[in-house]
């Protein structure tokens, strides 16, 4: 399911280095929201919209996601994620984990808990026996949800300025291994991001391990899928921010992810051109 493959990845982009600033003496709560649109071969096919909350104690983050424009009349889709755990030194520990959604109409829920470290699914519609092989236990055992692999990628990012990392995740029917490199320095231009200049870029793997379609090609699955975020600030204080995503979709290929909002802790740091104003992305 494309939504499925989106989330992966702007998910974990959307969270490295939002981590907050947190005083030795007093702890800090972060606010940030962004809004993104995805293009595909310059037509909008889905919207995102995040909303992080982060201190010296946990996070959570509230995801929503929707298709848009032609392809979301054929393809009408929308999921909402929602995690949060605690910080555990450099690493994170997991409390909750729920997706609630639709796809073509079909309802899609999974609610998962933790308890030391072994993930607990409470709820799962579909039941996966009818799409999914299963997750063995014991491959499920001290995995994290993807959205705290994010968070912790995010938390080594603000001690080592770098994107590397690495992490397994699970989200109650499948299990990856998930991969991030320092890209160093490049250069956006005006027309691919809000902000133009050098930008911090980051690549990513995730493979499937576990948790395969009963139908389907296996070997395609297998295979490493790609993405690519680069990061900039938008203001003198701001945090880093992902500007820009590119990552592939199952059946539509190449997509772009771009920032249309952002605010952090105040009023909107960046408010991008709508979509009917700005026209294609150029390739």
């Amino acid at each position: 399911m494309p939504v499925m493959g989106i989330r992966r990845f702007a998910v974990l982009a959307v969270l490295v280095a939002l981590v907050p600033r947190v005083a030795a003496a007093e702890p800090e709560r972060s606010f940030t929201s962004l809004t993104y649109a995805t293009h595909v071969a310059g037509m909008r096919v889905m919207v995102t919209e995040a909303d992080v909350q982060m201190d010296a104690r946990g996070y959570r983050v509230d995801i929503a996601t929707r298709t848009a424009g032609a392809y979301g009349v054929l393809f009408r889709g929308e999921t909402r994620t929602v995690a949060q755990g605690l910080w555990a030194g450099t690493l994170v520990t997991p409390q909750r984990y729920a997706v609630a959604g639709a796809w073509r109409g079909a309802p899609r829920r999974t609610l998962m808990d933790y308890d030391m470290g072994q993930p607990n699914v409470r709820q799962l519609e579909p039941p996966n026996e009818l799409e999914r092989e299963p997750v063995p236990v014991l491959l499920q055992r001290e995995t994290i949800d993807t959205i705290s692999a994010a968070a912790q990628l995010a938390r080594r990012v603000s001690l080592t300025g770098r994107c590397d990392g690495q992490a397994r995740t699970f989200d109650g029917r499948r299990l990856f291994e998930i991969e991030a490199r320092t890209g160093g320095m490049e250069i956006l231009a005006a027309d691919e991001a809000p902000v133009s200049g050098p930008v911090l870029r980051c690549d990513f793997e995730g493979r499937l391990l576990a948790g395969f379609a009963l139908a389907g090609d296996r070997e395609a699955a297998a295979r490493p899928h790609k993405g690519v975020a680069w990061f900039a600030r938008l203001g003198p204080d701001a945090p880093l921010l992902p500007v820009r995503l590119r990552f592939e979709m199952r059946w539509l290929g190449n997509a772009t992810m771009t920032l249309t909002g952002a605010r952090v802790d105040g009023p909107p740091l960046v408010r991008v051109r709508a979509d009917a104003e700005a026209g294609p992305l150029r390739r």
